[in-house]
């Protein structure tokens, strides 16, 4: 029965007096959890004065981010410690302490592969929801042009070189692997020089200077002129034996 109940019957038996005792809750204060932008539920703790009460562990989750601890503030650093023994947060009876999750925003590593040029670069550090510029391209491969960064050895490029990127990993230490896209060059055919373009069927070529239709012209030009002196020449050894 709770304090100042109305009751009726307390026994079937005449003449019986019924004893309630009193039950005694020790004072004490509550503890509400704050996941301070994360994700989850977490129910209130009743603690009781001058007890060390072990606070709740941490169901809150927050993408990109690492549980760190609690604080008495939504922007303040970390005082307890998940699974914290605490005694005494507040001395007011019924007191309600907020605590509030304190998040550190996860950190990974971007990883850059050569993907069979030459070079070297070091890996770059990122931290999430910073947004980044990612370092100039080092590498080098002979008869071959730098496209961009791909996630995989053989696939399509995904950022292009000094691009600013944000989120490219969630996870905590987590390593993010790019690779150089390469794509190969040709000899323009229509110039005398070194001329690079685009080689579409991604071919290998070489540093030999082409031949022009003027050379083409040129030789044939050439030849036929040796052609008709031949043939003079045979015509008149045909007229000397006739005589």
């Amino acid at each position: 029965y709770q304090d100042e109940s109305q009751v009726t019957n307390l026994t079937s038996q005449a003449n019986v007096t019924v004893d309630l005792y009193a039950i005694w809750k020790k004072d004490g204060y509550i503890i509400q959890y704050d996941s301070n932008s994360g994700l989850g539920k977490m129910d209130q703790s009743d603690i009781p004065f001058s007890e060390s009460t072990m606070l709740q562990t941490n169901l809150f989750s927050k993408e990109g981010y690492t549980f760190k601890g609690w604080s008495l503030v939504p922007n303040g650093e970390v005082i307890y410690t998940d699974q914290s023994s605490v005694v005494d947060l507040s001395s007011k009876k019924d007191d309600i302490i907020v605590l509030y999750a304190v998040w550190q925003p996860n950190l990974y590593t971007v990883r850059f592969n050569a993907n069979g040029a030459n070079g070297i670069m070091e890996p770059q550090s990122m931290v999430y929801d910073n947004t980044v510029r990612l370092n100039s391209n080092m590498f080098t491969k002979e008869g071959y042009t730098f496209k961009g960064w791909a996630l995989t050895p053989n696939g399509e490029v995904v950022y292009q070189d000094v691009q600013d990127i944000v989120n490219i990993s969630n996870k905590n230490l987590d390593t993010v692997d790019l690779y150089a896209v390469w794509q190969a060059n040709q000899i323009d055919p229509t110039t005398d020089n070194n001329t690079v373009i685009t080689n579409l069927d991604h071919s290998t070529t070489n540093n030999e200077h082409p031949k022009t239709m003027d050379t083409i012209y040129h030789s044939i030009y050439f030849y036929g002129l040796m052609i008709i002196a031949a043939l003079g020449i045979l015509i008149n050894q045909k007229r000397k034996y006739k005589k």
